[in-house]
């Protein structure tokens, strides 16, 4: 009898806990614009952070030195759209553009080209039409899906705020994390929270710094072997490079592909470029610089990045390395958390 009422008990007591992780789930899902914007923010300022310990050494009031940052930051932001924004829509605007890029094939493909003496003219052909129909709707997708996220003014001006406010307190992320959850926890919410903050920031200025260094080194290469579009090829490199492994490999099949309309021995050199790159990122870059920021598996920031992805489009992506790394440290302290419970 006793051992049938402790059973009834153990199942109520899951049943219960279900129940409410059950409501948690889909109350966090019906918020999740709200949460994403707030993971936005935690990250941007964990990233900063480091700028302004740096400054703070050098005796900056706190406040000044968060200031100094921003307009930095921000300065860099707009001096990058300025120049950047112009020939980036240019670029874009002929790459969607469907007569111009079957002009641009058709050079390739008609009588005595390279692909005419393979036979390979028909078969092209009956692709180019769709090819430029699905490259067009990819990128009208995903910006569509990007902006579904990040639709307004008011969002980014939340995020800059927010963002502010963690780094210009000078326990802004203790005094927030003090808010959410009760006294006796707060110790050791504060250590994971603070080990999450580090490490976030960690990631970020490393993948900002190997991002960088791919776009620069595609842009430069491109550019002197004078592949067409070679800006917008260069901020995809640097894009794809958040995604671990494919992403190169992604990256590549684009600037192989305009490379061919110029010249198919261009093609063979435009893909060795991107093989040797693929291994300066994976034995030089990503080793040096990102091996001991987050230390989680390829394979499962891959997952996250595609989920990311699927919920929030480039945000989703930007996302997906700081939300593993979160789990990452909850799952280490899971023990420890659950002992002090």
């Amino acid at each position: 009898m006793f051992n049938r009422e402790t059973d009834i008990s153990v199942a109520t007591s899951t049943l219960v806990k279900i129940t409410i992780l059950g409501l948690i789930l889909f109350f966090a899902w019906t918020i999740k614009d709200i949460l994403i914007l707030l993971l936005i923010s935690i990250t941007l300022a964990s990233a900063l952070e480091p700028l302004v310990e740096m400054l703070l050494q050098w005796r900056i009031p706190r406040s000044v030195s968060v200031v100094a940052v921003y307009i930095v930051a921000l300065a860099f932001v707009v001096l990058i759209g300025f120049l950047v924004t112009p020939p980036v829509i240019q670029q874009f605007q002929q790459v969607t553009n469907n007569d111009f890029l079957a002009s641009e094939i058709s050079s390739k493909i008609g009588p005595g080209s390279f692909l005419s003496e393979f036979n390979l003219t028909e078969i092209v052909s009956k692709n180019v039409q769709s090819l430029a129909n699905q490259f067009n709707d990819l990128s009208e997708n995903f910006f569509s899906r990007t902006l579904g996220v990040f639709n307004g003014f008011i969002e980014i001006v939340t995020v800059l705020v927010v963002s502010f406010y963690l780094l210009a307190e000078k326990n802004g992320m203790k005094n927030f994390v003090y808010t959410l959850v009760p006294k006796e926890s707060q110790p050791k919410i504060l250590h994971i929270v603070t080990r999450i903050q580090k490490k976030i920031g960690l990631w970020m200025i490393g993948q900002i710094i190997v991002s960088a260094i791919i776009f620069a080194i595609t842009f430069i290469a491109l550019t002197v072997l004078g592949i067409k579009y070679a800006l917008v090829l260069a901020i995809l490199s640097g894009f794809f490079e958040l995604i671990p492994y494919i992403g190169p490999f992604v990256a590549a099949i684009p600037a192989i592909f305009f490379a061919f309309l110029q010249s198919p021995t261009l093609a063979v050199v435009v893909m060795i470029m991107y093989i040797v790159l693929s291994k300066i990122e994976g034995y030089v870059l990503v080793p040096k610089i990102m091996q001991k920021t987050v230390g989680v598996s390829p394979l499962v920031i891959l997952v996250a990045i595609l989920i990311g992805f699927k919920l929030a489009g480039i945000f989703g992506i930007l996302l997906a390395v700081p939300v593993v790394a979160v789990i990452q440290v909850i799952i280490e302290e899971w023990d420890t958390l659950r002992d002090r419970s």
